[in-house]
This record gives C-alpha cells, structure tokens and sequence, in this order.
C-alpha cells in the first residue's frame, strides 16, 4: 500500500464515521431502482456553475461525498435522500476512493422583494 492509499483510507474512517461528519443518506440508481443506505458528507448551498446566468428561478444544490466502495458508479439521475428530501445527480468527480456528487433539486420560484 502506497502513503497516499494509507492517508486516503484513514481519511475515510475519519470523514465516513456515522458518529463524526458524515450522516446516512439513501442512495437510489435511476436505471435500476436499487438502493442502499450509506454514509456520506453532505454540504448544502446553490450548486456553482460556469454557466449560471440570471433567472426568475433558483436551483438548490447540494455536494455529497460518498465512498467509492459504497457506489461504484454514480450517474447522473441517480438520487440520494437526505433528510426525508430526493436529489438529483447532476455531475460527478472522483479520484478512485471517493465521488464527489453534485446535487440538485427541481427548480423553485425566485422571490423578489419589491
């Protein structure tokens, strides 16, 4: 096992422990319907994106991380529930231990104070 294998797998017994920063969360496959409950960081804000222009809608985002181990190839469409609430995979990034999830939900209303 290489250093940076080592550091990546103490991370994850750091980062994945259900009683420190991780929360379980249902992680659902579009084509096949089956799901499984995992652990996973998870930070909420307004997905970033290039190409964000102005709008009378707002995209909530959500970044979730989850262990390659537990889904080995997320996809967009795939859900993850957090909370009681679904999410849509929008876009992934992963280095071979973790995915980086890029998460939204439908559009809502923008509301503009007059």
């Amino acid at each position: 096992m290489t250093l940076r294998d080592q550091i990546l797998l103490d991370a994850d017994y750091a980062w994945f422990d259900l009683d420190g920063l991780a929360q379980e969360v249902v992680y659902t496959v579009a084509a096949t319907g089956a799901s499984q409950t995992i652990a996973a960081l998870v930070t909420y804000g307004e997905a970033p994106s290039a190409d964000r222009v102005a709008s009378h809608f707002v995209r909530d985002g959500l970044t979730a991380i989850v262990q390659a181990a537990d889904v080995a190839s997320p996809a967009p469409g795939d859900t993850v529930m957090v909370d009681g609430q679904d999410w849509k995979v929008r876009r992934r990034a992963g280095n071979g231990f973790h995915w980086v999830l890029d998460c939204y939900r439908q559009p809502r209303v923008k509301v503009h104070s007059t």
